[in-house]
């Protein structure tokens, strides 16, 4: 989620320089020994993206990065999030060896 805050938030509504965290490779990087960089690299993120809301005054404000509307944006946040939390709920029943349903 580190690349989706920076893609669509911090860079896509505030501009600047656009960076990919782990290359072409979405699956790239987190590992255990890295656990609290990759946190710390997180919050830091978030932070940015969240100086990059505040700064546009209304919901169809264009990203000064990929100049969608912020209304939009944080459409496709929420859609992003919905995701990769429904990927780490399906993960941790595998590590548990279960499926509740």
């Amino acid at each position: 989620m580190t690349q989706m805050e920076h893609a669509y938030l911090s860079w896509g509504l505030g501009g600047g320089q656009r960076h990919k965290l782990y290359g072409d490779d979405d699956f790239a990087g987190g590992a255990p020994e890295t656990i609290e960089a990759d946190l710390s690299q997180y919050l830091t993120e978030v932070q940015r993206a969240d100086a990059a809301v505040a700064a546009l005054p209304s919901l169809t404000s264009p990203g000064r990065g990929h100049g969608r509307p912020l209304g939009f944006t944080l459409l496709t946040m929420l859609d992003e999030y919905a995701l990769h939390s429904g990927q780490a709920h399906m993960l941790r029943f595998a590590a548990l060896g279960q499926i509740v349903r």
